[in-house]
């Protein structure tokens, strides 16, 4: 258990860092229109946000678009973070651990969904569009079927974890 409490403090800290980070990266990219982070000391190419600055008349469609995805993306972090911080008080409760990873799980997934389907309204928000119909513009990166691929596999295992539990109890019942 000891073992447990302190890579669950690790992650306490870790997830508000990042949820901080996704917040400020898609602030910087949509808001403020930065595609890069970078000085002479780190080099000018640090951290790329996009190849290509986003289109200034075009930045608050894009930051629209971009805004359901984050959200599903914070809240399922939020789940996480609410499991890791059971696990901090040695509520290792089996049907709330499962709850909470099923529920990080599905909204990992409506983050996915929603970055494909407005997928092409950022695109059209950083120039990459066409003359085309919008289906054409559709994006699904490797990010992204691994978030998905992920996501399906903590669901399925805690689908697992539940039905073993209830064989256990089932069994405990007959003993």
């Amino acid at each position: 258990m000891k073992q447990v409490k302190i890579v669950s403090y690790a992650f306490l800290t870790y997830i508000p860092l990042l949820a901080i980070w996704m917040v400020g990266v898609e602030y910087a990219y949509w808001g403020l229109g930065l595609d890069r982070f970078g000085n002479d000391f780190l080099g000018q190419n640090f951290y790329v946000i996009y190849p290509t600055p986003p289109i200034p008349e075009r930045q608050i469609y894009g930051g629209l678009a971009a805004l359901p995805v984050l959200i599903c993306r914070l809240i399922a972090l939020w789940f996480l973070w609410k499991m890791f911080f059971n696990f901090t008080k040695e509520k290792i409760m089996i049907g709330e651990t499962v709850r909470l990873l099923r529920q990080y799980a599905k909204y990992s997934v409506f983050g996915v969904v929603a970055f494909f389907f407005l997928s092409g309204v950022r695109r059209w928000g950083i120039g990459e569009f066409s003359d085309m119909p919008l289906w054409t513009h559709l994006q699904l990166n490797s990010h992204e079927f691994a978030i998905l691929f992920s996501s399906a596999i903590i669901y399925v295992a805690s689908k697992v974890i539940e039905e073993g539990n209830k064989y256990k109890a089932e069994t405990e019942s007959y003993v």
